[in-house]
């Protein structure tokens, strides 16, 4: 089974496994996240990191989830990327975790291509679609009303 890492400002990596264990009912097995601390010292993320992942790899790879593409984790990260072994995606989100999750069966690299070509979908725009809903127009007509009165 392929090992996740999250490496996050802190405290979005926690946050996000404490989701999972919301989801699966316990935080999924070869799970971690480090919290980068803004006052944190980048070597030491990066000695942790090289440690975790170590204990995460079973020999199927390690996938290194960041939050933000250019800031000081992802930056720290993108030193651990090692072909085949080590793969790090920036952009990390609940969605993107659980699928993580539910395909680490792949290979690193076919996990890796599948998070890159879904990440798009994990964004949607939701509109109330009043023909299901029948009382959402009135629920939005008396919400109006009721701002336009202050």
């Amino acid at each position: 089974m392929i090992g996740i890492l999250l490496i996050t400002h802190s405290p979005v990596g926690a946050a996000l496994l404490q989701a999972a264990k919301h989801v699966y009912g316990s935080v999924p097995q070869q799970c971690e996240a480090i919290d980068v601390q803004a006052d944190e010292l980048l070597q030491q993320v990066q000695d942790e990191a090289c440690k975790r992942i170590a204990a995460l790899d079973s020999g199927e790879g390690v996938l290194v989830l960041s939050d933000l593409y250019g800031a000081s984790p992802c930056n720290c990260a993108s030193t651990l990327s090692s072909p085949g072994k080590v793969e790090v995606l920036s952009g990390v989100s609940l969605p993107l975790l659980i699928r993580a999750l539910n395909y680490r069966h792949l290979t690193l690299h076919e996990l890796s291509e599948r998070l890159i070509n879904a990440a798009s979908q994990a964004v949607v725009r939701v509109a109330v679609d009043k023909f299901k809903n029948p009382d959402a127009s009135s629920h939005r007509q008396d919400t109006a009303e009721k701002f336009a009165q202050k």
